[in-house]
């Protein structure tokens, strides 16, 4: 008799550093339908967050950029998130789009100048929904159900009783 337990959907090995949603549309617009490899796909993400760095400043939080460093882990941190959601997938030492992710890059149109990609459109807005409810939602929804149950709860204090609420379903 198959089991009817449902898998457990929460990101592995996401970092607070992979917080900007526009750079995996950068990655998936990069690549399009095409390869590329590792090095060249993070070489046009940083080009791409140098020509965005305007922008970024003028978000309303300014962390995040991806910068050409020695070992690029800032990029490399968004090419595992982006693999992790089932948006690029490695395939010989190379990257390509997957099914949802061509379906991202279907769906972004042409941009007006001055257009700001780190403001998400509507249709962003709800692809990402989408994809961080499939791979993520068990952990998603339980942060907002805390959040709703505890409204204008600090962070120095949702943090740990959040901790507290995982270790209890963990023992459970």
């Amino acid at each position: 008799m198959p089991s009817l337990r449902l898998a457990y959907r929460a990101l592995e090995g996401t970092n607070t550093k992979t917080r900007r949603l526009a750079y995996l549309t950068a990655i998936i617009s990069t690549l399009k339908r095409d390869s590329l490899g590792e090095r060249l796909l993070l070489s046009r993400l940083v080009r791409w967050s140098q020509e965005h760095k305007q922008h970024l400043t003028s978000y309303r939080v300014q962390t995040g950029e991806v910068t050409l460093t020695r070992r690029n882990s800032a990029g490399a941190r968004y090419l595992h998130l982006a693999t992790n959601l089932g948006l690029i997938a490695p395939i010989s030492s190379a990257y390509r789009a997957t099914r949802i992710g061509l379906v991202l890059f279907a769906l972004n149109g042409n941009y007006s100048v001055g257009y700001n990609p780190f403001f998400l459109t509507k249709v962003e807005r709800l692809f990402y929904t989408y994809t961080l409810l499939k791979s993520d939602a068990d952990v998603l929804l339980t942060i907002t159900d805390n959040l709703l149950q505890h409204p204008g709860i600090s962070t120095k204090k949702f943090v740990p009783a959040l901790e507290q609420e995982r270790l209890e379903l963990d023992m459970g």
